[in-house]
């Protein structure tokens, strides 16, 4: 038992040796520990970032459009790639080591002194590191924060904030076995984060999942702007690693914008990033400037989304994680790289629907899929139900990183057709991104 944080190592480790408490929903935990911390939650200005997926990209599109108008922009992400400091930033720039265990050692003298039966003594990591991040942005008077929902929405413990701006990007299905099995279940418990009278955006949501949204927008008295109806994008291509696009709305139209972010969903989510951000400045009475957008949108970096980690052969990372996102990157795919020889490195945890994922991958014309595990004790078993799909175009692979390493060596002439896409978990990529050591 860790009795006084010396270092981030066991900051960390007493975070997440919380673990085994287990994931669970509700506002109750983090509620208790933010009225020790005198509701910091309450003294800032957030922004506020539902969806099933595409909500880690726009989160960071718009703290990049943010921080072309304002001094300090904090940043909530979840969850994370290599480390929790990743889930807090300023600026872009990670929550420091020494920080980050001073706001530990506060939150663990707080949960040491609960009483047993209190809803603090049960407080989850993810609880815990969403005090820290409003704590610590509190304190370090940020202008403005995007906060990115971790679960959900509704009961998802970022949903104690009063936001000055909702946004929810997309609805699919994912975590059925929390949030629900139907379109209109999972779009109930995003439309949580709908607030009185605060405008929400939405991006490019089926009919369906977006009437729920609306009829909670109308019983809050919500300005809803819709994409396709309040904005909207002309999709240009791709162009030297660059998705272009127009963005447009009743007000104004900005041309050949550009996100190094790849895949054609890309623009959709950073117009409704666009969007957010434009009310913002109307809010605010800041100038809205074309050139702002410009640059905010092209700074934008995002780990594991569309991640070139090799140029010769080409190697691609992507942490599509659930069948909504591989639906899109295998449409993405598909466009962009219809002449090279593709093959597919894929991993996934066992509560994903994997036989549906692999079923969208083998949508890729000809490419062929190499399953395998990876160190996470929630890791798919490579078994044979999975091979059975498709006999001849999925391959186990037990050790990942031999098959990288041959697929590196074999593939090393000029011009080389040859693309490794890597996609599935985040953990996955995690364990990538560090062996390529990025």
């Amino acid at each position: 038992m860790i009795t006084e944080i010396t270092n981030i190592k066991e900051a960390i480790l007493w975070i997440e040796k919380r673990e085994n408490l287990g994931m669970r929903l509700g506002l109750l935990r983090v509620l208790a520990l933010l009225k020790l911390l005198h509701h910091p939650e309450k003294k800032l200005a957030m922004i506020h970032i539902a969806g099933t997926n595409g909500k880690g990209s726009t989160v960071n599109y718009l703290s990049s459009l943010l921080q072309q108008s304002c001094s300090k922009v904090g940043t909530f992400i979840s969850p994370h790639i290599q480390n929790y400091k990743e889930r807090i930033k300023i600026n872009g720039e990670t929550i420091s080591c020494n920080d980050l265990i001073i706001w530990v050692r506060k939150i663990k003298k707080l949960v040491d002194q609960a009483s047993p039966n209190s809803a603090l003594f049960s407080i989850t990591p993810f609880e815990i590191i969403t005090a820290i991040a409003f704590d610590y942005f509190y304190h370090k008077k940020v202008d403005v924060c995007v906060i990115e929902v971790g679960l959900g929405g509704l009961l998802d413990s970022t949903n104690v904030i009063y936001p000055i701006l909702t946004g929810i990007t997309t609805i699919g299905k994912d975590h059925e076995h929390i949030l629900g099995k139907t379109l209109k279940e999972i779009a109930f418990q995003k439309a949580g984060i709908i607030k009185p009278k605060i405008p929400l955006v939405t991006g490019n949501i089926s009919p369906k999942a977006l009437l729920v949204i609306e009829q909670q927008a109308i019983k809050n008295k919500t300005p809803i702007y819709k994409f396709k109806k309040d904005y909207n994008i002309t999709y240009l291509g791709m162009q030297t690693w660059q998705e272009c696009f127009n963005f447009k709305t009743k007000q104004i139209t900005i041309k050949a914008i550009k996100t190094p972010l790849i895949g054609k969903y890309q623009p959709e989510n950073a117009a409704m990033a666009i969007k957010l951000y434009y009310l913002f400045c109307q809010l605010k009475k800041f100038p809205f400037l074309e050139q702002n957008v410009f640059t905010g949108i092209s700074k934008t970096q995002i780990p594991a989304r569309m991640q070139k980690l090799n140029s010769n052969p080409l190697i691609i990372l992507d942490g599509a994680h659930n069948v909504h996102a591989i639906r899109k990157l295998v449409q993405t795919t598909i466009k962009q790289f219809s002449n090279y020889r593709i093959s597919i490195l894929f991993s996934a945890l066992e509560n994903k629907n994997v036989v549906s994922m692999l079923c969208q991958l083998l949508k890729i014309p000809k490419a062929h899929i190499y399953l395998t595990t990876f160190n996470h004790p929630n890791s798919i078993e490579l078994v044979q139900k999975y091979l059975f799909i498709a006999p001849q175009r999925i391959t186990k692979v037990f050790d990942w990183q031999d098959k990288l390493k041959d697929f590196l060596q074999q593939n090393q002439t000029q011009n080389c057709k040859d693309l490794l896409l890597i996609i599935g978990s985040l953990y996955f990529a995690s364990e990538v991104i560090h062996f390529f050591d990025i």
